[in-house]
């Protein structure tokens, strides 16, 4: 095959792939309706509610729900795609004075060459804010919050003592009882995985893909060393210090939401650089 028909070839291969692509069904984004379900008037202007999407560097009122107009103004510049409208997103003092900034808000109306297009790929839509399956997400999180300095193996079999002398609470085997039976209240509406229709010390805090339930809480590509070229890394990691934790007042939560980095604070370590471990709690 010579140069030319080669070229005229190429042309005509990614020319049908092309017409593959568009032909596809492009599904329509569907949303939950909880915008539209708490609407709000302000000012004499309705406004969709957007008190439980991703708000993060926007504008938000004393109760930490986003501000419409601040909202709508990102809504606007993701629909147009244009730079303008994304520089003209109303964005909280607190964000602009920390010297702050969306990082890739763009990203996502980029174009690529291989595999579908991003904007016709689609997720079922969140769990309502007012449903029973919302609150049985946010139990299960608040739960494993308070289990984030416990070892994962304590979640399949609370008897087990922590790794290299961490101290569990000496309620903790109750407190596991505990949040099992807090799920187990939500019967069916609690999507987690289960055996036999109920939240077991096995299944509990694992995910839903096929092999989830199978061996050790943490995956063992996380144990074993990474191999790059001729050179093998370690997974091994500094020990945070147990029992700090941040963004427990509403106040700095708020800060946060309007894009104060000031209450974040800086995590401490047991022992120097060279005290490490592989990761064995959920703070790790």
């Amino acid at each position: 095959m010579n140069i030319y028909s080669r070229r005229t070839s190429a042309k005509k291969v990614r020319d049908e792939a092309t017409d593959i692509a568009f032909l596809r069904q492009h599904n329509n984004h569907i949303t939950n309706g909880e915008e539209a379900t708490y609407s709000t008037v302000k000012n004499g202007i309705h406004h969709l509610s957007y008190i439980a999407n991703y708000s993060k560097g926007l504008k938000h009122d004393n109760n930490g729900d986003p501000d419409p107009v601040s909202y709508e103004s990102l809504v606007r510049a993701v629909n147009s795609g244009k730079n303008i409208d994304f520089e003209n997103i109303e964005i909280s003092p607190l964000f602009t004075n920390n010297f702050n900034e969306f990082h890739s808000p763009q990203s996502g109306l980029a174009f690529d060459l291989e595999g579908p297009d991003a904007a016709s790929l689609t997720i079922p839509p969140a769990p309502r804010i007012d449903s029973l399956e919302n609150s049985a997400e946010m139990i299960e999180l608040y739960w494993k919050s308070k289990f984030r300095d416990i070892n994962f193996a304590a979640f399949g079999d609370p008897s087990r003592a922590n790794y290299e002398g961490d101290t569990l609470p000496s309620n903790h085997k109750d407190q596991i009882d505990d949040a099992i039976d807090d799920l187990n209240e939500f019967d069916d509406e609690f999507k987690g995985p289960k055996i036999g229709k109920k939240v077991t010390k096995s299944t509990l805090f694992r995910g839903l893909t096929n092999g989830d339930l199978l061996g050790p809480y943490l995956s063992q590509f996380l144990i074993l060393k990474v191999p790059y070229g001729t050179l093998k890394f370690d997974q091994k990691e500094r020990i945070v210090k147990p029992g700090k934790d941040y963004l427990t007042t509403f106040t700095d939560w708020l800060k946060v939401q309007n894009g104060d980095n000031s209450p974040r604070g800086t995590d401490s370590f047991n022992g120097n650089e060279d005290t490490v471990r592989h990761i064995i709690t959920p703070r790790d």
